[in-house]
């Protein structure tokens, strides 16, 4: 059973004031990936190890993005028991549960006497309760990894591509488009959504520049040109575009188009209720991103190797971060320094994933730049031999002809010491 919504009102505030304030960084770091929490009925043993099989299920959505796969229950059976993953566990009250009995109370001493009948009715209309406690579980990440790995899982890292969602909502013959201030029940499961399955979604502000900038029945149409120019402020690493309206017998229907660095997929979902609109949507979109950065993680599977020589590496603490970085790249198995001089450093890095892959982690993180002087730097430096040993470098003309960037069998990159996603000012999503 999944939360209620009432849980994540202070979410829903804080994402509505960091939209109207700010424009979202290339990539979000999800804390908590490996917690979850779950409605249990009592702190009993038995109440208590369900808890932590459906908390286990929620993890392992967000870590792998794979909704439908995870939530069979044949696939999900497999990883069961949940209880030998659990790291720390605690019990809180629902607050919608209290709600509820003081609403009970009030509606009882409300009642007169007489009107016996009359309260057993509405009694047994009542909807199921909400359940007292919650349950809020972490599980030790690297176990979780080793079953995912062992069941055919992919993994996906913690730092994953923010997605700008432009909605048009038509209702009554009226279109509009949802901003990021808007009430209701729309923006609430979407916002819900998106941080059950870790994916970071934004919407427009919809403010005074946006209007003007896009044309509603081009978002109407999924044109995607149509939201291009608008979509620069933001700064979003993926954009997606839908239509949803509800039919005369309250039925929904929507289609939607996600544009991933000029790669374009379509979805769509007919004659539903709006959660399970959404829920599409939201899990289609989940299960698209991890096929594109998820890592598949085979055991005894050897990776390939890449050398990497990174330039401005200033300081001590640029040394020890970028190996730190490397590291948690999820493509990548192992690392080892190879040489440090003269403010650059050179690395061997064994991968689990795919070369492109660890290429789309690079560009996703924004903390290496490809170097685009560097062939002819290192070019340079062959030549001279070891007249420049321990002295600064001079600076060199990009080369004319760029398919010489690429020929050495190692790749040149910058490093960035100031990131705003690893700041103390970065946006992050807590995941619960």
């Amino acid at each position: 059973m999944a939360p209620s919504l009432s849980k994540y009102s202070a979410f829903l505030f804080l994402f509505s004031f960091i939209l109207g304030s700010f424009s979202p960084a290339n990539a979000v770091q999800i804390n908590n990936l490996y917690s979850a929490s779950v409605p249990i009925a009592s702190q009993q043993k038995h109440d208590r190890l369900l808890g932590f099989d459906q908390a286990l299920s929620l993890v392992l959505v967000k870590a792998s993005g794979q909704f439908d796969k995870v939530t069979a229950p044949k696939f999900l059976k497999a990883l069961l028991p949940a209880e030998p993953f659990v790291q720390t566990f605690s019990y809180r009250e629902n607050p919608a549960y209290q709600e509820f009995i003081l609403s009970q109370s009030t509606q009882e001493d409300e009642k007169a006497p007489d009107n016996v009948e009359l309260m057993k009715t509405d009694k047994s209309a009542l909807d199921t309760p909400p359940l007292p406690y919650f349950l809020d579980v972490s599980f030790a990440p690297s176990i979780v990894e080793e079953k995912m790995a062992a069941h055919g899982l992919a993994i996906w890292g913690s730092v994953r591509p923010s997605v700008l969602v432009w909605v048009a909502h038509e209702q009554k013959g009226e279109r509009s488009i949802v901003g990021a201030s808007d009430a209701g029940e729309l923006l609430e499961n979407l916002l819900l959504l998106g941080e059950q399955r870790g994916v970071p979604l934004y919407l427009p502000v919809a403010d005074l520049q946006d209007v003007s900038a896009v044309d509603i029945d081009d978002v109407w149409g999924l044109f995607p040109e149509s939201v291009d120019q608008a979509s620069e402020r933001y700064r979003a690493d993926a954009v997606v575009m839908m239509r949803v309206s509800q039919s005369g017998n309250g039925l929904w229907s929507g289609n939607w188009l996600l544009n991933l660095k000029q790669t374009f997929e379509l979805g769509a979902k007919y004659d539903s209720t709006l959660p399970s609109l959404l829920a599409a949507l939201v899990s289609d979109l989940a299960a698209k991103l991890s096929s594109h950065y998820a890592v598949s993680r085979m055991p005894g599977e050897e990776g390939g190797v890449l050398s990497l020589e990174v330039d401005q590496v200033n300081t001590f603490a640029d040394y020890i971060e970028i190996q730190r970085y490397l590291n948690n790249l999820p493509p990548v198995s192992s690392m080892n320094i190879t040489w440090v001089r003269s403010g650059r450093a050179a690395y061997q890095v064994t991968l689990v994933g795919s070369k492109d892959q660890f290429f789309e982690h690079i560009d996703l993180g924004g903390r290496l730049k490809k170097d685009l002087r560097a062939r002819s730097l290192h070019s340079a430096e062959e030549g001279q031999g070891e007249a420049y040993q321990g002295k600064q470098i001079p600076a060199f003309e990009a080369p004319t002809i760029e398919e010489d960037i690429f020929i050495s069998n190692t790749e040149y990159y910058i490093w960035s010491s100031d990131n705003a996603l690893f700041s103390d000012k970065s946006q992050t999503i807590d995941q619960e």
